[in-house]
């Protein structure tokens, strides 16, 4: 919301929690007259799933899916990481989406993951949460990005 407003952008509405569910939910669709419905534009990544399409297909509302970007994932090690986790110099360890859970395990040997599942983890949303616990994370406290 704040970069919308720096670009003048007015923004009509901001979900209680920012989360496909909740923004299916609670989004406003325009009323149904002359047997049309609400028509949105959905822009996404490729990456994203099809379950804030479908909540909001099912309440009615036609949607058109656009995706705007295409996420590539690096997956070559990273000594300089991995020498900083030996070592004892992470405190923590935050992720915003689950492709960045992905590619951070990718990166990591099998050791040195095993150190990082150890380090107290943010997890923005609960799909990231999830693809956290899905890599072996245990010490996971969840934000909302509202709540940042």
């Amino acid at each position: 919301a704040k970069a919308l407003r720096e670009y003048d952008i007015k923004i009509t509405f901001i979900p209680s929690h920012a989360h496909a569910v909740t923004l299916a939910a609670e989004l406003p669709l325009a009323h149904k007259t002359n047997n049309t419905s609400s028509k949105l534009l959905l822009l996404q990544g490729t990456r994203a799933d099809h379950a804030l399409l479908h909540a909001l297909e099912a309440r009615g509302a036609r949607v058109i899916r656009n995706n705007l970007y295409e996420t590539h994932l690096i997956t070559t090690s990273d000594p300089v990481f991995e020498e900083l986790l030996f070592t004892n110099r992470i405190r923590d360890v935050r992720f915003a989406s689950p492709s960045a859970v992905e590619a951070f395990c990718r990166r990591l040997s099998p050791q040195t993951i095993i150190l990082a599942r150890a380090l107290p983890t943010v997890a923005i949303g609960p799909t990231t949460k999830k693809a956290l616990e899905v890599k072996g994370f245990s010490n996971i406290q969840m934000f909302d990005i509202l709540d940042l």
